[in-house]
């Protein structure tokens, strides 16, 4: 992975751990994950539920963070 993408997931993670559980913070995290050439997201995210994109998020920062 590169740099980038596990400062990505770092920053991602933290998110996660200060999250209130809003909608704000998944978005957040989300954006940062917007920043990387290649990582798109489906075009339905936004009528995902908040537990969804949470687990979708959770998932991605295991794989980046190379777990």
């Amino acid at each position: 992975m590169s740099d980038l993408t596990k400062t990505i997931s770092l920053a991602s993670r933290m998110f996660s751990a200060i999250s209130d559980g809003t909608a704000d913070y998944v978005e957040q995290r989300a954006r940062f994950y917007r920043l990387l050439p290649g990582i798109d997201f489906p075009s339905d995210w936004d009528e995902l539920d908040l537990d969804e994109k949470t687990k979708r998020l959770d998932q991605l920062d295991q794989i980046a963070a190379g777990s």
